[in-house]
């Protein structure tokens, strides 16, 4: 995801310039969270934009929110 979508690998790291690897372990945790927040947004998606954008903005800030680090996707 991330190689097709480097733009994205922000939300996933806080050192901007370090590289991001994926391992196994963590893509299948990602895909997880993924398929959650999939959910999330069928819930949503009939709603009013300004809902969609306050669910959006909530899981695109939920890493950062939470102080995590890529040790904790392992």
């Amino acid at each position: 995801f991330c190689n097709h979508h480097p733009q994205y690998s922000k939300y996933f790291t806080h050192t901007l310039k370090s590289p991001l690897t994926i391992d196994a372990s963590t893509s299948a945790k990602f895909r997880k969270m993924i398929e959650a927040f999939g959910y999330i947004f069928l819930n949503y998606h009939r709603k009013s934009k300004k809902e969609m954008d306050y669910v959006t903005g909530y899981i695109a800030m939920v890493h950062k929110d939470m102080n995590l680090t890529r040790s904790d996707f392992l």
